[in-house]
């Protein structure tokens, strides 16, 4: 059993008027009780 399935995840974002950027394009995971999952990028962070 899976506590969180994500499937063909995509997002995309337009930084201070710039053409559109394709940050995560098809991806899918799923995180299964005490499991850990780290996503890394490069870049400027936001926390949501």
């Amino acid at each position: 059993m899976n506590l969180l399935d994500v499937k063909n995840l995509s997002v995309r974002f337009s930084p201070a008027g710039r053409p559109v950027v394709d940050a995560v394009q098809g991806i899918s995971f799923a995180i299964k009780p005490k499991q850990i999952l780290a996503l890394v990028g490069e870049g400027s962070l936001k926390v949501f």
